[in-house]
């Protein structure tokens, strides 16, 4: 009875172990979004560092399954300070956290060429001024053309970035935490 909780022990560590290395291996990612007639994105994995098959994440050109139809029952409303309160602290936490995970992502490639407008002419330009170091200070492949007519949003990105799932952990771990965690 020993010999058998020391052979499934020890395969369960070696299962564990490779697990972990698999984790620690690079993930070579492909994303691609492009808004012409209709909005079209792709995202796709290799793993094993871009060696592994690529396994597609989400595409927008795949048909969906029909959602089945939701009774209308209504719950008790809670109190709007603890909703707001809760928003204000998911939406900080998750501009936290995407910077975290911005800076965990190592990009490869990208290229992007655009178009866009808002209705007022001010707040386009201004969201160019904020967009101009990204353009011009990174090396990549970006064009972005402001118009100021009115609104419009038209182009592409294309990008391809690593990044190790297992680095990922402690900043998802650091906002759930901060979420839901017991001081909430």
């Amino acid at each position: 009875m020993s010999v058998v909780l020391i052979i499934l022990g020890a395969t369960f560590a070696l299962l564990l172990v490779l697990v972990m290395v698999l984790l620690s291996l690079p993930v070579l990612m492909d994303f691609r979004l492009s808004r012409h007639q209709a909005l079209r994105f792709l995202l796709s994995a290799r793993p094993l560092g871009g060696h592994g098959p690529r396994i597609t994440i989400l595409d927008s050109n795949r048909p969906r399954k029909p959602k089945p139809a939701q009774k209308n029952n209504e719950a008790p409303e809670k109190s709007k300070k603890r909703r707001t309160g809760m928003r204000v602290l998911f939406g900080s936490e998750a501009l936290r956290l995407v910077a975290s995970l911005l800076r965990l992502i190592h990009f490869e490639r990208l290229r992007a060429e655009a178009v866009f407008g808002l209705g007022d002419p001010a707040d386009t330009g201004q969201i160019f001024g904020l967009l101009t170091p990204v353009i011009y200070g990174t090396g990549s492949c970006i064009r972005l053309e402001p118009v100021f007519d009115g609104p419009c949003l038209e182009g592409f990105c294309e990008a391809t970035f690593r990044v190790r799932p297992i680095a990922l952990a402690l900043p998802l771990l650091r906002f759930v935490w901060q979420v839901f965690g017991p001081a909430r």
